[in-house]
């Protein structure tokens, strides 16, 4: 990354950056985020190590605000404004037009702009592609860059919907393509008495955000969002508003 270069940072910022994007980068990994500016917000959110001091916040941010400018400036210089880029923004603007959450038109629309270049780079106009293009592309993800199986499936999304939504035709014979490789991972659980240990080393509203989520089953975005009208004492009542799928 170009980060080394960057001339208008300190020695000591480039090395504070460096730590910021490299944690952001892993979060992104293991989540299937693209990164983006609404990837970044949300990763600022879950970082609480950052509000520490608000130095470190407004240095995370920094970080980060950069990162973004790196990626489009890159994508740009790439040619994804062009015939990429148009692809993408009428995808992105049909999703918009049927209210897909933010963040759902931000991820479908950068892998649109993949699998537009990646089409292109094989000398095949993206209006020709079939089944067995998508087949090609997600067998590419799977063997070459070995994605993991969210990755390839969030992959297959975007793909269907540009087709149906862009192209106006539905993907048929893409079925066999080679599926990546699933690891499997036995969870991790905190017992009972472990769970009332660790709330029992938390205090004021740390503890309090802590016996919500837990008691709850909150995420924690949910958990972040709450706000004091979503609380209704007299019921006994907590309302969860714009949860995942962006129901209540």
């Amino acid at each position: 990354m170009a980060l080394r270069e960057e001339t208008n940072l300190t020695p000591g910022e480039k090395l504070a950056f460096s730590k910021v994007i490299g944690k952001f980068l892993l979060a992104a990994e293991r989540r299937a985020w693209v990164v983006g500016v609404e990837s970044a917000k949300e990763y600022l959110e879950l970082a609480e190590g950052l509000r520490e001091g608000e130095g470190r916040w407004e240095e995370g941010r920094g970080a980060l605000r950069w990162l973004v400018r790196y990626v489009r400036s890159q994508a740009e210089a790439a040619g994804t404004t062009g015939a990429t880029g148009e692809w993408r923004a009428r995808l992105e603007r049909r999703l918009r037009e049927k209210q897909y959450a933010e963040r759902t038109v931000e991820t479908y629309g950068a892998w649109t702009s993949r699998y537009v270049a990646w089409c292109e780079s094989r000398g095949q106009g993206v209006e020709q592609a079939d089944g067995r293009v998508v087949r090609d592309f997600l067998d590419m993800l799977a063997a070459d860059q070995r994605v993991r199986v969210a990755t390839q499936h969030q992959a297959l999304n975007a793909v269907v919907r540009f087709h149906e939504e862009v192209l106006g035709r539905k993907v048929e014979g893409a079925e066999d393509y080679l599926r990546a490789r699933r690891s499997d991972r036995v969870p991790v659980v905190l017992g009972r008495t472990e769970v009332a240990g660790l709330l029992g080393q938390l205090e004021g509203t740390e503890r309090l955000m802590g016996e919500l989520m837990y008691g709850g089953g909150l995420r924690l975005m949910e958990l972040l969002r709450l706000r004091v009208k979503d609380l209704d004492v007299e019921r006994v009542q907590m309302s969860v508003r714009g949860g995942k799928g962006d129901k209540d």
